[in-house]
Parts: C-alpha cells; structure tokens; sequence
C-alpha cells in the first residue's frame, strides 16, 4: 500500500494550520497510477490516540464511487474539496491529472453534547482502485492526517 508520495505531487500546493482552520491553495497532480474510467472507493476512520495506541471510533464513511461524489454538489467529497477545484469541469481522478483550487479554508467546528473528544485524533484515509470489470487494481493508497480536538 502506498503512501502520500505516491498518491499525488503536493510541491505547488500550500497548506498552513492556525487557529481558525486549515487554509489549501495551489495545485496538485496525480501520481496514483489510476485511470479515469477506473471507480475508485474511499474508507475513511476517525481514530483517538489513547493510552499509546489508536482506537477506532464511531466515526466512518464509506465512498464506494469517488468520482461520482466529486461531482454531487450535496456530498461531503464536493464540499471539503471539489468546489474549491477552479477548473468548471470537474474531471475524474487519472495519473497525470492536476487539480488547481482557488484559496480555500476546512474548519471542522462542531457541537458535541456528553461526550469529552478533547485529545489526539487521525482520519485515515484508504483509496482502491477498480478496473471497468471491477477487478481491484494492485495499489492502494493510505494517507493519514493527525490532529488534535481542543475545547473551545
């Protein structure tokens, strides 16, 4: 399974963290060895880190068509990514693609009643490949972003 390195090239795409949020520009290429007729699925975990391991939560979801969920304006792949995309033809994921987005920000502030989510935190994004006969392709891709939760 391979790694950020071999998903997508991120040298022209900017990330920087401050209290507010998450701010992305730039661009991005594919490097995934994809096409873009293949399907691609999505698991994505939301772990805690807690006593020297990470534990799984509750927290999950299950994309089993990516490019399908680029494009619907109601889901959560077009809302924290695509429509920040500044090309208007959203195309599907292919090795050699490149992704330009205007400047954009992902604040992920939420009401949580009972529940003490202070602490160390990681979504762990897995990404497969299928072929058009659904065959799985042989490289998958895991990309893990750590963080922390903190009251506010």
């Amino acid at each position: 399974m391979g790694g950020v390195n071999g998903f997508v090239n991120l040298s022209d795409f900017g990330l920087s963290y401050n209290d507010e949020g998450i701010h992305a520009n730039g661009a991005f290429e594919i490097l995934w060895d994809v096409e873009e007729n293949d399907r691609i699925s999505m698991h994505s975990e939301f772990k805690k880190f807690v006593r020297g391991t990470w534990q799984a939560t509750m927290f999950s979801v299950i994309i089993s068509d990516f490019c399908k969920e680029m494009k619907d304006t109601t889901s959560i792949v077009y809302d924290v990514w695509t429509k920040h995309i500044i090309l208007e033809d959203v195309r599907c994921p292919a090795k050699g693609r490149k992704y330009f987005h205007e400047p954009y920000s992902i604040s992920a502030d939420f009401n949580v009643h009972g529940i003490n989510m202070e602490g160390r935190y990681k979504i762990v994004n897995i990404f497969r490949a299928y072929d058009e006969k659904n065959r799985e392709k042989p490289h998958a891709v895991c990309v893990e972003i750590p963080g922390d939760i903190i009251k506010v």
